[in-house]
């Protein structure tokens, strides 16, 4: 439904990357977590919350590394704001190295330089067991605490953060990897570091206590422009003087859902995108932002002076429906980009009128209603751009009618199917015709994957464009466009064939040819979790299962993945490139961000976003 009239204020969060939020509350608001009879009224509720606690508390679990990475937080934690602040003395180390703790360098005093323009300084370096002898004590470590953060000017705008990946419990003591982070001004602008430290603990303290600490990696990234970052956050230039900002998206996620009903699409784990295009032909891009149900989509023109224009409700664009995806292309080829959304409903189609005004030409339904991503595409080369259409979870009544297996968390193979549309031209009644032809040229295969995004190449230089699906709970598709002997269009599904299978989260893909070898590659998000580095190590991880199940599932924490077409021989994962650690993300685009003929990779990540104390 088209907003009509609007008697409240509705928002959502609006900005050039999706944003991902998550309603939390605090552990009390919650019956099986609180204590006391105000909540719990009844013996079995007050022994279910108890044994709840008992579960979730890793050294009554009989978790112990996970047990001790609890412990060992505070203390890091309490470190990294002692390093922001700089200036460390023996004592603020005593608090958390032992007496005779032994330490190397951290920060390397030749450090490689792999990169130099007139912006920015990239250098790095590795660590040997042969680099440098131990020093014994807490002055030492002190020292190599304060020259590693010696190039960055302390203040308000530095920051540190520490993250056990790993935890080994061994006789001897605890062995840790501890990722590290740190970020502020230097002598020149803005000035990056992350590393690997390698550390042993006491583990029979009560606080745990490091006893040797050996660096692994080392990088620092340094921008040559005091006053500038490569990134301006212009949110208020750009979208502060539009109603629609001040009464709409200038609130979170979490001010909604306590106004707005779930009957509407208003959950708390929704996934919104927008799309970028020059609705009106002045040359200037314009910002279709899609919302959750409740919420008005909203279109925003693009000014001349950098300003927009909210023309959501006069271009009859503002529909209320929960909106995961939309598309601005110029379906019928009159030169106008017209509007594809992927709504609860199904894929609406409007047409752009050119006055300004969009109207209806489609709406294509489907049993699944969870549908998420939009491309287009030019499949079959017939001079028209036809949708393809990704869809997670599928519906009850698809579950019921075609008795779907269950959920498998590693390799999931029950969700919605995805839909290849193909562009039909017009109707008698004015309606736009687009054909499910998804069986029909083979992309029913491996077509059950909980797939939430979708991307369009030639990866081997034949002519035609070949599908990448990205999945949840699973393996990645990749579809191999073709000919059958009657020279109609027809798909192979060869992911396992080409390499690029990639078991995990898959949360996005992009195409690029970022080696410049003639030849596209690939890049897919996923999740990189510490606590699940940490965890999948362990021996108590799926004891029962095989060694090649628990790989698989190391591999859905890893993080992102790049992988190089090699043209005949397949494509190759590229373990060392430094893309893997993308964090939580959710969106990744290859993009030559400093105009430099090199393509670089945005990734948009995150997970909660709305107040939360106990958060970080």
């Amino acid at each position: 439904m088209r907003n009509k009239k609007i008697l409240v204020p509705l928002a959502l969060v609006a900005a050039a990357i999706v944003a991902v939020v998550w309603w939390s509350r605090s552990p009390t608001d919650s019956p099986m977590l609180a204590d006391g009879p105000a909540l719990l009224s009844t013996p079995q509720t007050r022994q279910d919350a108890a044994a709840l606690r008992d579960r979730m508390d890793p050294a009554k679990s009989g978790w112990q590394s996970e047990a001790f990475a609890e412990a060992a937080a505070a203390p890091l934690k309490k470190l990294a704001m002692q390093m922001a602040r700089g200036d460390l003395g023996q004592e603020e180390i005593a608090e958390i190295a032992d007496a005779g703790c032994l330490s190397r360098a951290l920060r390397p005093r030749q450090p490689r330089e792999i990169r130099r323009d007139p912006h920015v300084v990239v250098r790095r370096a590795t660590f040997g067991e042969s680099d440098e002898a131990d020093k014994l004590g807490t002055e030492s470590l002190a020292a190599a605490l304060n020259a590693l953060m010696s190039t960055i000017v302390k203040g308000t705008e530095t920051r540190v953060k520490l993250k056990i990946t790993s935890v080994e419990m061994r006789p001897e003591g605890v062995e840790t990897t501890i990722a590290y982070e740190a970020s502020g001004r230097g002598s020149t602008g803005w000035i990056q570091q992350t590393g690997e430290w390698h550390c042993v603990w006491k583990q029979d303290a009560a606080t745990p206590r490091i006893v040797s600490i050996r660096p692994h990696r080392w990088e620092e990234v340094e921008t040559l422009q005091s006053e500038r970052r490569w990134m301006s956050d212009c949110t208020q230039s750009v979208l502060g003087a539009s109603v629609a900002f001040k009464q709409q998206l200038s609130y979170g996620l979490d001010h909604w859902l306590g106004r707005i009903e779930r009957s509407h699409g208003m959950l708390y784990f929704r996934r919104q995108g927008l799309a970028v295009g020059d609705v009106n032909g002045d040359g200037l891009d314009d910002v279709y932002v899609c919302q959750a149900g409740g919420l008005p989509n909203r279109l925003f023109l693009q000014q001349a002076d950098g300003t927009v224009a909210d023309v959501s409700r006069a271009a009859g664009v503002d529909w209320l429906d929960s909106t995961s995806s939309a598309l601005l292309v110029d379906l019928n080829n009159d030169g106008r980009q017209d509007l594809v959304l992927a709504t609860a409903a199904g894929v609406l189609v409007q047409f752009n009128r050119g006055d300004g005004t969009f109207g209806r030409r489609a709406l294509v339904a489907f049993d699944d209603s969870d549908v998420q991503a939009l491309s287009a595409v030019d499949y079959d080369n017939d001079g028209d751009l036809d949708l393809y259409v990704t869809v997670d979870f599928a519906s009850g009544t698809t579950r019921r009618r075609e008795g779907l297996p269950g959920f498998l968390y590693h390799d999931a193979n029950d969700g919605g199917i995805n839909r290849l549309l193909r562009n039909d031209g017009g109707g008698k009644n004015g309606d736009w015709v687009f054909t499910d032809v998804t069986a029909e040229v083979g992309l029913d295969t491996h077509n059950r994957r909980h797939s939430l995004a979708a991307s369009w190449e030639d990866y081997d230089n034949d002519g035609d464009l070949d599908l990448y699906v990205a999945n949840d709970y699973g393996q990645n598709c990749l579809y191999r466009n073709g000919r059958d002997a009657s020279g109609n269009v027809r798909f192979e599904e060869v992911a396992e064939a080409a390499g690029v299978v990639d078991f995990g989260s898959g949360m996005s893909v992009s195409w690029a040819d970022y080696n410049r070898d003639g030849r596209m590659d690939l890049y897919v998000g996923n999740m990189f979790s510490t606590a699940g580095s940490r965890i999948t190590t362990q021996d108590r991880f799926l004891p029962n299962t095989t060694p090649s199940r628990r790989a698989l599932y190391r591999r859905f924490v890893k993080g992102n993945s790049l992988y190089r077409n090699d043209g005949p021989k397949g494509f190759r994962e590229v373990d060392h490139s430094g893309a893997a650690m993308g964090r939580w993300a959710w969106s990744s685009q290859f993009a030559d961000l400093d105009n430099d003929g090199w393509e670089d990779i945005v990734v948009a990540n995150g997970y909660i976003t709305t107040d939360d104390p106990g958060d970080l």
